[in-house]
């Protein structure tokens, strides 16, 4: 799931950045590129290496976990390929963004929404008779908001 979840790392970048455009410039650049895809993948299984050693937990080899993380950021961009946005695989020997554009993307965070909400709603209590929807917003408010900081 790591592997799946790491080429959208390259958001982190948007928290310490005021440029309003960063999202729409690097966003799905040098992390999905298949030119890096190695690179990270054997970055990824040396970290997961060292992590489980530094606990003493028994993990997969370092090959195996290197084809893990592979076939999860590969999945990732070519998942991404078929939005019209458009993937920089090529980075960083060429910056365009090749598409297959069979999926429109309306808003580039929504697929962030849920999941925050989901997972923000874990920690409150179960609702009493007729404040279900105001405890759900509550929780996923907030959570919607800080996943959609850029938007601000």
């Amino acid at each position: 799931m790591l592997g799946a979840i790491f080429p959208d790392s390259d958001v982190i970048r948007d928290f310490f950045s005021s440029d309003k455009l960063l999202i729409v410039t690097w966003h799905r650049s040098i992390t999905h590129s298949l030119i890096m895809l190695p690179l990270w993948a054997l970055v990824l299984a040396g970290i997961t290496r060292a992590f489980a050693n530094s606990r003493k937990w028994e993990a997969p080899s370092f090959m195996a976990l290197t084809g893990i993380y592979a076939a999860g950021i590969l999945s990732h961009i070519l998942l991404d390929l078929v939005t019209s946005f458009g993937t920089m695989i090529w980075s960083p020997l060429q910056w365009s963004r090749p598409a297959w554009d069979l999926i429109f993307i309306v808003e580039l965070h929504a697929d962030r929404d849920f999941p925050c909400a989901a997972i923000a709603r874990l920690g409150v209590r179960p609702p009493r008779k007729g404040e279900g929807p105001r405890r759900w917003n509550v929780a996923g408010i907030p959570a919607s908001a800080i996943s959609n900081r850029q938007n601000w």
